[in-house]
């Protein structure tokens, strides 16, 4: 019986840290000087899960465009009151949506251009 209790917590221990990975890859907890929020992920991956934008200025605000551009998407936009007046978050919203967001390379992609057919 004492194997099966520790199976059991076993089990539960990992679906517990499964969850916590999971979570981990559908949010961005962004830090801004006033509060902490979660803004949901467009897609399951572990890029800019954590965030800390206490110090960022609009340039670095542009440089992280898929980021930014899911802050004003989820309407929180009020998360970037500490870069400047709200003209210059517009103008930082306006930038972000006219851009292009150039898609990471896939890995199949990756592996078609290094096979050599002759």
């Amino acid at each position: 019986m004492k194997t099966i209790g520790k199976l059991f917590k076993f089990l539960v221990v990992i679906t517990w840290l499964a969850g916590w990975f999971l979570a981990a890859l559908a949010v961005h907890v962004v830090r801004t000087p006033g509060k902490i929020a979660i803004v949901p992920k467009d897609r399951l991956n572990l890029h800019d899960t954590y965030v800390d934008i206490r110090t960022w200025t609009t340039a670095e605000a542009f440089n992280h465009p898929k980021l930014t551009a899911r802050v004003f998407q989820a309407g929180k936009q009020d998360l970037f009151e500490h870069l400047g007046s709200p003209m210059d978050i517009a103008k930082l919203k306006m930038d972000i949506e006219n851009a292009e967001i150039v898609p990471t390379k896939s890995v199949p992609d990756e592996i078609e251009t290094r096979v050599d057919v002759r």
